[in-house]
């Protein structure tokens, strides 16, 4: 199975994992034979990429929580979204055109019932997901442009959980980090939705108004809502840095809270491996990338990157990677204690997958080997 971009699919291909548009209704079922019009219709939805089966594919992978529940978490973000943008609509006017200073208070009466909801789709998630207690997450969410940033709230709360588990937060705690994750971009309903994506050819004007979005959603949530500080401070703090780099107050370290703290590597990972932007970084790049950066001089805090690699796989089951000695195998197990080094099997012409030559990359004799780019 392998995560194709819209622009290289092609006909006959096989679809391996259902497609959902923006409204979580169904585009495409598993299994499905693409074509000309099919791939337009994809298109048209705004879908980015898709889960193609190949020679070697193990079914439709499940995902840590359910399709319906992902589906009805991005419609609840959704509605928090539509009621903002509604009822603020003449302040955030006033926003855009400079007429409301951003240390202004944003006031409404925010109808609790949008967050209630939002509390319980949370706690369904928190159920789906502390079933399996070593859950990890196997797959990239796919996502469409006109629902993304709806649906890219709702992977940052998944990917947000596994690592809360994986550091034994207590329920309450979890929870207030969940609800953290799901409203971190709610300030950017209050600015043209034209600057939603960040892009580095912004105007410096442009990045200061996408920036200010951090400060906007905090404001309004801490004064519209009774949610706990541990709950809204990720809203406020998920583009700090460790190395006290980031914005909107240049907090370093232990001083950045350690639910942003979370929201932060969760936040980076899932733009980084959607395309959004066009651009299509493969999960193990994105993990290197977070690695990489992190540390006392880096962007992310070392413990929780190294949480997050051993909850997000890098590699997903069925992918094809190219490894140091040029073989090339399909991956078809993960190792817990190290994603980085799965189990895989070396492919061979005119071989099924059941004859293929299994190679544990956490086994001793297999030290040497590396898995030097996914196919």
């Amino acid at each position: 199975m392998r995560l194709v971009p819209i622009g290289s699919l092609k006909n006959d291909s096989i679809v391996a994992k259902t497609i959902y548009n923006e409204r979580g209704s169904i585009l495409l079922k598993s299994n499905v034979s693409l074509t000309t019009s099919l791939i337009e219709k994809l298109r048209d939805n705004g879908i980015i990429s898709v889960y193609i089966q190949d020679d070697y594919s193990l079914g439709e992978i499940q995902d840590v929580i359910s399709p319906e529940l992902r589906n009805k978490a991005v419609r609840e973000v959704r509605q928090v979204f539509d009621m903002v943008q509604r009822d603020l609509h003449d302040q955030i006017i006033e926003l855009q055109k400079g007429k409301k200073s951003i240390k202004k208070r944003l006031t409404m009466m925010a109808d609790q019932k949008y967050f209630d909801q939002i509390s319980g789709v949370i706690d369904d998630m928190m159920e789906d997901i502390g079933k399996n207690k070593d859950a990890m997450v196997g797959l990239v969410d796919i996502k469409n442009m006109n629902g993304f940033l709806y649906q890219h709230a709702v992977q940052v709360t998944v990917l947000s959980l596994v690592v809360g588990i994986d550091m034994k937060m207590g329920r309450v705690n979890l929870k207030e980090l969940a609800i953290g994750a799901m409203l971190h971009d709610i300030g950017l309903a209050m600015i043209d939705h034209n600057l939603w994506v960040y892009k580095d050819d912004f105007t410096e004007e442009e990045k200061n108004i996408y920036k200010s979005h951090v400060e906007l959603g905090y404001e309004f949530i801490k004064e519209n809502t009774m949610l706990s500080g541990a709950s809204i401070i990720p809203i406020l703090e998920h583009h700090e840095t460790y190395n006290g780099e980031g914005y909107p107050m240049g907090r370093r370290g232990n001083k950045i809270h350690k639910n942003a703290r979370i929201v932060s590597v969760a936040n980076v990972y899932d733009k980084m491996t959607s395309g959004i932007n066009g651009i299509f970084i493969q999960p193990s790049e994105a993990i290197e990338y977070i690695m990489g950066n992190s540390g006392e001089t880096g962007l992310f805090d070392i413990d929780i990157a190294r949480r997050f690699v051993r909850r997000v796989v890098p590699y997903a089951i069925g992918s094809y990677v190219m490894m140091s000695n040029n073989e090339m195998a399909v991956v078809v197990g993960y190792n817990v204690n190290n994603p980085l080094r799965p189990i895989l099997k070396v492919i061979e012409e005119n071989k099924k997958l059941e004859d293929l030559k299994k190679i544990d990359l956490m086994a001793h004799e297999n030290y040497k080997l590396t898995i030097i780019k996914t196919l």
